[in-house]
């Protein structure tokens, strides 16, 4: 993935002013991470495409034009957004499917599944990033935020293409697909229907919808500088 960043940075140099050509790279270079790495290499297709856009994002401004860069930016928040969608639209076509057989015991494997999602990301905010930040690897996150990023980040958009990939698989037992199937389903639902309402009125109660003292200070020198 490093290496094929490296290699559309270098592509997109050639493209001068041509913001489709651009475009077309980027798009390009997320097809190609995930067929080479996961059908030459056989390693993760996932993690390569990441890699390359890490990369790219990390040396891409300085090969184009700033109204070039923006451009690709904006594309990939459409594609983006539409990909997300997409996957909700399969999600509630899943849902459909698999919700008929809900039993009261997969509530409480959904319970299950929310505390471990929420652990991991809560051992990454609480017990990783302050090590990167002691090392000058990272800048420091505040907890107010910390915890904004705990409870708004149980998407589930890779759980349901996980999903439908499974309840698709004929070597998976029935009960095997149902169990996926219903714990996926359910869990993109809590983050639909929890997560996301919550996440407004947590982030008031934090303090994190008014600006900081700092902020407060500069927003005023910079108002009088303007008058």
């Amino acid at each position: 993935g490093f290496l094929l960043g490296r290699l559309a940075c270098a592509i997109l140099t050639l493209f001068y002013t041509s913001e489709l050509g651009h475009v077309t790279v980027t798009v390009s270079l997320a097809y190609i991470a995930f067929i080479v790495g996961g059908q030459y290499l056989h390693v993760s297709g996932v993690v390569a495409v990441v890699a390359a856009a890490l990369t790219l994002a990390a040396v891409g401004p300085t090969r184009v034009t700033p109204g070039a860069w923006r451009r690709i930016v904006e594309t990939w928040h459409q594609l983006d957004f539409w990909a997300n969608s997409l996957i909700f639209v399969l999600a509630a076509m899943l849902a459909a499917g698999v919700l008929g057989g809900l039993q009261w015991h997969d509530v409480g494997l959904l319970a299950v599944l929310i505390a471990a999602a929420m652990g991991a990301r809560a051992l990454v905010l609480f017990g990783l990033l302050p090590g990167l930040s002691a090392l000058n690897l990272v800048a420091p996150v505040d907890n107010g935020y910390k915890a904004v990023m705990l409870w708004g980040g149980l998407r589930g958009a890779v759980t349901v293409v996980l999903a439908l990939v499974a309840v698709q698989t004929p070597g998976l037992s029935e009960d095997m697909r149902h169990f996926l199937g219903v714990l996926a389903t359910l869990f993109v639902l809590f983050t639909l229907f929890v997560s996301g309402p919550t996440l407004r009125p947590l982030m008031r109660l934090l303090g994190l919808d008014k600006l900081s003292p700092i902020d407060r200070a500069l927003r005023d020198r910079v108002m009088a500088l303007s008058h």
